[in-house]
């Protein structure tokens, strides 16, 4: 383990582990760009535990209030590693995914438009018409206590999604929120409750669309 170690530090040494990084992120988007059609984010709490004086935070894993940081982790389709962002603890997603999607941009080109998915932390319909005025589209689970829908609306679908058969019973409707039009795919299940997503492809059947949001748990596998 010690010439290992050494080893480390030599490479880690002259300073260019961002500029290895970067470079490997567009290896991956121009190597397999089918890939980044879809891009996960995600933020979580790591324990801290080098020489930097930051803020404690409430470590789920330790059950503890310990110095931590935040890590914003970008997948791409398959859930594999994209590239991190590491920041402040009382960093929110929704501060955050602005920078991250500039780097994004930095990364898949000025004509890509991929879809950028994440979970309620990313609620803001403000933040949904920035992230389509830099080019992107967006799904994401509706925040807040929201109208139930009676289950006459609902229609049961089957489908073929990125190599499995899927069934879900889905109502498709829209919304108006931040001034724009968007999408909402609500989804009734088995025990009678109902899942929300919001986003912006039209393009999409509304099993594709429910598939991809719910696919996001392959990030945090």
């Amino acid at each position: 383990v010690k010439p290992l170690r050494r080893r480390l530090r030599e490479r880690a040494a002259p300073g260019k582990t961002g500029r290895f990084l970067s470079w490997y992120a567009k290896h991956l988007a121009h190597t397999y760009p089918s890939e980044v059609g879809f891009l996960y984010i995600d933020n979580h709490v790591r324990p801290y535990y080098v020489k930097r004086r930051i803020s404690k935070a409430f470590v789920t894993q330790r059950r503890l209030a310990m110095r931590a940081a935040s890590d914003f982790w970008v997948t791409n389709g398959s859930g594999q590693p994209f590239f991190v962002v590491t920041g402040e603890v009382t960093s929110a997603l929704t501060t955050a995914l602005l920078p991250i999607l500039t780097k994004v941009r930095g990364v898949v080109g000025p004509d890509a438009r991929p879809t950028v998915v994440f979970d309620r932390g990313g609620w803001s319909p403000k933040l949904f018409r920035q992230i389509l005025d830099l080019g992107f589209d967006f799904l994401t689970y509706r925040k807040g206590r929201h109208r139930r829908y009676p289950p006459r609306d609902f229609m049961e679908k089957q489908e073929e999604v990125d190599g499995e058969t899927v069934t879900y019973r889905l109502r498709d409707g829209r919304i108006c929120l931040g001034g724009r039009r968007l999408r909402t795919v609500v989804r009734l299940r088995e025990d009678g409750r109902q899942t929300v997503i919001v986003g912006s492809r039209w393009d999409l059947t509304d099993v594709q669309f429910a598939h991809w949001m719910f696919a996001r748990w392959r990030e945090e596998n």
